[in-house]
């Protein structure tokens, strides 16, 4: 069997166990007890991949997503010193990688969400302390640069950040966070070059806006659907922002669906 003897003393659930084919036809296994295993077919061997610093038992938020070459990445929480941190994982190098900043951010890395680009670039964002504002933030961390980078411009408050690459490997982060305009929740989007954006103002709304989206249709353009409290119905109306190439700028222009 794949259990090591810490997985006999503390046995993971079955939602705790993680399994995913490659293209390649290799079986990866990658599972939580006191620490982070992961088995692949091709090697048949259990590696502990826990970063040597974590301190605290139970990694979270485990992730996992492959590349076109079958390489497997994986993202997940982990105690340390900090309270908790994100680590990250490829079966490449084999070797697991603090992502977590020590001058950005404070405590409690969660909620991963991760994208693969067209040239295999892994992307991913997630809600951590920031060590500026003692607040929670939104951050943004990729496989090719390996720098961290705050995206929120005010307290991210309860956001759960979506991420898309496009075909032309464009990234794009999402997300809703209450602050001080208009002392509501807003919708915010990330894109370089432009930064981070207000999404809301642009609509012209007046209340809180929740439970953000992000898609692309078979084109590969993106859309950002949300859904704010108006005023005019109960429950809040349905916004949608779409892509349009203006002066070869990219821009989100939200518009009311309901």
């Amino acid at each position: 069997g794949l259990a090591t003897e810490s997985t006999i003393d503390n046995p993971p659930s079955i939602h705790e166990i993680k399994p995913i084919l490659g293209p390649d036809g290799i079986f990866h296994v990658h599972w939580n007890d006191n620490d982070v295993n992961y088995w692949n077919s091709a090697s048949v061997t259990v590696l502990n991949i826990s970063y040597p610093c974590a301190t605290i038992d139970a990694p979270i938020s485990n992730l996992s997503l492959l590349d076109s070459n079958g390489e497997l990445h994986m993202f997940w929480s982990e105690g340390t010193a900090d309270l908790l941190d994100l680590f990250y994982f490829n079966t490449v190098a084999t070797t697991t990688t603090q992502i977590s900043d020590p001058t950005l951010m404070s405590e409690w890395a969660l909620y991963p969400r991760a994208a693969v680009g067209p040239d295999d670039t892994v992307h991913v964002t997630w809600i951590e302390n920031s060590v500026a504002s003692q607040e929670r933030a939104v951050f943004y961390w990729n496989s090719h640069e390996m720098n961290v980078e705050e995206l929120s411009t005010a307290p991210a408050l309860f956001a759960l950040p979506q991420i898309l690459v496009l075909p032309t490997g464009q990234v794009i982060v999402s997300w809703d966070q209450f602050d001080d305009v208009g002392e509501r929740e807003n919708q915010y989007l990330w894109s370089p070059p432009g930064g981070t954006r207000l999404l809301t103002d642009l609509a012209g709304t007046q209340g809180d806006s929740w439970d953000t989206v992000l898609v692309q249709d078979g084109q590969g353009l993106p859309y950002v659907l949300w859904i704010e409290d108006t005023g005019t119905s109960e429950g809040g109306d349905l916004f949608l922002a779409r892509l349009r190439v203006e002066l070869n700028r990219s821009v989100f222009l939200p518009v009311a669906v309901r």
